[in-house]
Parts: structure tokens; sequence; C-alpha cells
């Protein structure tokens, strides 16, 4: 289906809906004479490619999270850990990576190094700190990699941080 890129900032105009929930900001692609939209997947806090690996993450109810709450724990030395799996949902091949990041009102508690790690077709990534600490809502991109269905695959986050830390939604953009 096409969409509407006004202002040409990469972006549809509105939100795209889909088996996963929705994106208000999806990206689009040049396709011919009309803009469409890229193969996007979400995966929440709620979703069953979400899981508590160890620890007792909490969850709380949230106005700008990705779907209404998020789950979050207190700093610790990486022993606590969530991941989201991917390799079972999503179409073979190379993705961006994205993690939802949202502002709240104990900002000054949140981590500013949060630590997550990509576990993708040829290996794991090195931890890659997001500051989880900045004022707005946003999708904080990871980096690029390649994700298939011979292992299991996806994005871990752990306790290792210098605050709460925060675990809500993972978004992959097929590249």
């Amino acid at each position: 289906e096409g969409c509407q890129d006004i202002n040409l900032d990469g972006f549809c105009d509105g939100p795209y809906f889909f088996n996963h929930g929705v994106d208000y900001f999806p990206f689009v692609e040049e396709n011919g004479w009309e803009l469409s939209y890229t193969d996007t997947f979400f995966f929440d806090n709620q979703d069953p490619e979400f899981e508590i690996i160890l620890g007792k993450w909490k969850k709380r109810n949230h106005q700008n999270s990705y779907n209404g709450n998020a789950r979050f724990i207190q700093q610790g030395i990486g022993l606590m850990s969530v991941g989201w799996r991917v390799d079972e949902t999503i179409i073979p091949g190379n993705y961006s990576v994205y993690v939802w990041k949202f502002k709240n009102q104990y900002q000054n508690l949140i981590a500013s190094n949060a630590k997550y790690s990509v576990v993708h077709s040829t290996g794991t990534s090195n931890w890659i700190e997001v500051d989880q600490t900045t004022t707005r809502n946003e999708w904080i991109q990871l980096g690029n990699f390649t994700f298939d269905d011979s292992s299991r695959q996806g994005i871990v986050l752990n306790d290792n941080a210098n605050g709460y830390v925060i675990a809500d939604a993972v978004k992959l953009v097929y590249n």
C-alpha cells in the first residue's frame, strides 16, 4: 500500500497498521511512481517474542511507552537480562535494528548507558550503549545486522548500567 511523504523526510505522514501493532513514523522507499512501506517488524515487551531471561523486571504503565507499558529493573552487574527473539518471526535478511526510548518523569534515575547486544546470523555484537535519559521519545538505531532462522537470534538488554534500565520495544527495518 502507498503512503504520502509530503515533506520528503523519508517517513510516511500517517501511521501504518500491521500484525504486530502500529508504527507512527514508518519509513518509505521509492517504488516507481509511488511510495510504499518497507518491511518493518515491531516487538513489544508484551509480545510472545519478548522473554525475561533472568531477574525480576517489573512492568509499569506509561503513556510514552510503545504500547502503554514497559519493563524496568534497578542497575546491576549484568546478570539480569531480557530479550526479544526475532528469528522465528521475521523474513531472513539484513535489517536496521532500533530500540524505543521514551521520555518519563524519572529521567534522573534512568540509565545513561543501557547495554544492548544483538545476536545475529554470524555472531553476537559487542554491547551497544544507549542513553535512556534523553528527554525525547525516539527510536535509537543499534546498527545493521543479518538474521536468519538457523539459530536463536534477537536483541538482548541487561542490567549492567548506572541507573534503572527500561525494556520496552524493538523495531527491525528490512534493508
